[in-house]
């Protein structure tokens, strides 16, 4: 039987409007009064400067809710937008002939078969708007007779969501998705020939992969990624959880009793800090906060909603460095050279939601990109973490517990051991080539245990493996594949490792650890691992 604080907890819920979790459909949202957040501004001012967009989001971060909103602003429906910024423009609601095309519902498996679901879907939309095809050798002649059937009617706006999932469902077989990228090129290239049927183009997704491989010829094509016009357009603002969300956010501050600053705190650190254009406002997650207010409960509900497989997969097969999934650099040019057969993983990773913008140095044209929050960097540490370790949960949880009871004594003696005992519970099938590994491995286990650690430290003579700090120390640390300890201590004196925290009133910890081949005992395939430590 439910208690009464939470029956108390649902009533009060009742009472409020409905949080359109699952709710893509503009139309649905605004009639079955859901809250909708208003970004009509934003849209009036695309219509109003542009013709042809592309905009890259993370999954779950609204794409579907806005490109169903334009639908809805090109259709006329003005009634749906009373009271909303747009209604009181001066936008004449003119109707268009719309061909709105979302690739997720798209089996995109094969060439071939996303060939045929694709006129499929081009004879639905021709059938609705009570046109009657003819016969077409091929998707480009079929979409190419549409515009020109659509057109009787007025100039056509073609919104397509989601247009990279054929890529990404098939991106860790090259070969089949370089087949896939020809048939979707061959769809924007009749768009590109038939712009003169067409008003206004809009294309979104999770990834952007370059615009000579997919989009090429659409030399109108702006790419708002990363453009002020666009940097509040998906994913929720500060302001906007105050003005719609605001009394949500109060009960459930009640709810928790805590005060409503104190739970603004904790809204922000968990699922705030995406930037998508420098020094502009920071989102939040939209899909983590709606799901946060209307359960009342902190967790990692963005990520939880869809593990990031085609990441996990590539990071695998190419044997990525896991140390570049918290922070890195890149230069402005690496975001437009995404392609199927060259595929970067921090650009990847800012794409996908999990990197966003930090830094960006002028002078030598790099960008620092780093975890957004807290829920994007425990939650892919941890499935990072199992990926390298293929370690159950559950045993994951009990050795984190143990690196937590060492560090909250300032114990890096039974911190190391701990380490050499979890190094010694991963099977032996999986198979250890470098010092890098134990690195990664290493590192991963200090983000897990939530400690700010940081790696590949650039320093005046080198780089410092890694380094993380304690309420009384500061300790350095570097990994050997090959050496001992006190070669690894030697290394960071000679080098001065210690200089750039020489300032602090922290203690100085030199930690030289040293690993050796596994080595697998026969009889119970375990793996007997040579680590050995100093500390100085």
């Amino acid at each position: 039987m439910y208690g009464l604080a939470y029956v108390d907890f649902i009533e009060g819920v009742a009472m409020m409007k409905n949080l359109p979790i699952g709710v893509q459909t503009f139309e649905k949202i605004i009639k079955s009064d859901y809250i909708y957040i208003d970004k009509t501004k934003e849209i009036y001012n695309l219509i109003k400067t542009g013709e042809v967009y592309f905009l890259s989001r993370p999954r779950r971060f609204g794409k579907s809710t806005l490109c169903s909103t334009l639908e809805a602003v090109f259709l006329g429906k003005k009634e749906l937008f009373k009271g909303l910024w747009i209604e009181k423009s001066d936008y004449d609601w003119k109707k268009y002939p719309v061909i709105h095309i979302s690739w997720g519902g798209i089996d995109g498996s094969s060439k071939d078969i996303l060939e045929k679901s694709l006129t499929w879907v081009l004879n639905n939309i021709a059938e609705m708007n009570g046109i009657k095809l003819s016969n077409a050798p091929d998707t480009k002649t079929l979409l190419q007779s549409l515009l020109q059937e659509l057109y009787k009617n007025g100039p056509v706006v073609v919104i397509v969501d989601e247009y990279d999932k054929p890529l990404l469902d098939s991106i860790s077989d090259v070969k089949n998705a370089t087949e896939i990228r020809g048939a979707l090129k061959k769809f924007y290239e009749a768009l590109k020939d038939n712009s003169k049927y067409t008003k206004f183009i809009f294309i979104t997704g999770v990834t952007k992969f370059s615009k000579v491989s997919i989009f090429s010829g659409f030399n109108n094509l702006q790419d708002i990624t990363m453009s002020e016009k666009a940097a509040t357009i998906a994913g929720y603002t500060k302001k906007d959880l105050e003005t719609y969300l605001g009394d949500r956010i109060t009960f459930i501050a009640k709810k928790l009793k805590i005060s409503v600053d104190d739970l603004m705190n904790e809204l922000t650190r968990y699922y705030d800090g995406y930037f998508f254009k420098l020094h502009g406002n920071p989102v939040y997650n939209p899909f983590s906060i709606l799901n946060c207010l209307d359960e009342g409960d902190f967790r990692s509900y963005w990520f939880a909603s869809g593990t990031p497989t085609f990441l996990l997969d590539l990071i695998k097969k190419n044997d990525y460095d896991v140390i570049q999934t918290d922070s890195v650099k890149i230069t402005a040019t690496d975001f437009d050279a995404c392609d199927v057969n060259k595929l970067k993983l921090p650009v990847l990773l800012f794409q996908s939601g999990y990197l966003t913008i930090k830094n960006f140095d002028s002078e030598s044209d790099n960008y620092e990109l780093v975890c957004p929050n807290y829920e994007v960097r425990s939650a892919l540490t941890g499935h990072i973490f199992e990926l390298m370790t293929t370690l159950d949960k559950s045993n994951v949880g009990d050795f984190i517990k143990d690196f937590k009871r060492a560090i909250a004594a300032d114990d890096i003696e039974l911190f190391c051991t701990h380490f050499k005992d979890l190094l010694e519970s991963i099977p032996y099938t999986v198979k250890i080539k470098s010092e890098k590994y134990y690195q990664s491995v290493l590192f991963l286990v200090m983000r897990l245990v939530g400690l700010e650690a940081l790696a590949e430290v650039p320093t005046d003579f080198g780089r410092i493996d890694l380094t993380f700090q304690t309420k009384k120390h500061i300790y350095l640390i570097e990994c050997k594949h090959r050496g001992t300890p006190d070669s690894a201590i030697k290394q960071m004196i000679k080098n001065e490792y210690a200089v750039p925290y020489k300032k602090s009133k922290k203690k100085i910890v030199y930690v030289g650890i040293s690993f050796g081949l596994p080595k697998i005992i026969a009889k119970s395939k375990k793996r007997k691992v040579e680590a050995r430590w100093k500390i100085q």
